[in-house]
């Protein structure tokens, strides 16, 4: 009988496997950031985060998480989860290739954010990337609508 294993499970598995450094950061770490991502960037709710997301530009591409690299690669970044699935929070650095990683991994939703959480970027089932906060002006998003969860 097989388990069902958590999103940073396979993450992990993968960065492993290439031999990549990662952090899981401590559960205070992952709560205040989560804690932050609402606060700044969604309404309160208890669907997904991508679902309440107050003000984001999106784009349906299902290749979108291999395209992820370009908008991530100047800092290192924080990978997270709905938190109704998996609580960590993972560290990785600059010029980490997480497209390679995801490559090594089944479908599941993630974000992405900085260290300053000036951003956030989540990839849902839908195939649709969603950009939120500085990210939004990029390239992957040029002629994408705005758009806004109802309060």
């Amino acid at each position: 009988m097989s388990t069902i294993r958590k999103p940073s499970e396979w993450i992990i598995e993968a960065l492993t496997d290439a031999g990549i450094p990662y952090t899981v950061l401590p559960d205070a770490h992952a709560a205040r950031t989560r804690t932050v991502v609402n606060e700044r960037y969604a309404v309160p709710g208890e669907t997904p985060l991508w679902e309440r997301f107050s003000d984001c530009r999106s784009v349906y591409d299902p290749l979108a998480w291999s395209k992820i690299d370009g908008l991530i690669a100047e800092d290192s970044y924080l990978l997270f989860f709905d938190d109704t699935e998996d609580t960590s929070l993972i560290l990785l650095q600059k010029g980490v290739s997480l497209s390679k990683v995801l490559a090594a991994c089944p479908g599941f939703e993630f974000y992405v954010t900085d260290e300053e959480i000036s951003y956030v970027l989540a990839l849902n089932h839908h195939d649709c990337l969603l950009g939120i906060g500085t990210v939004q002006n990029s390239h992957l998003f040029r002629g994408s609508q705005a758009h806004a969860s109802a309060p």
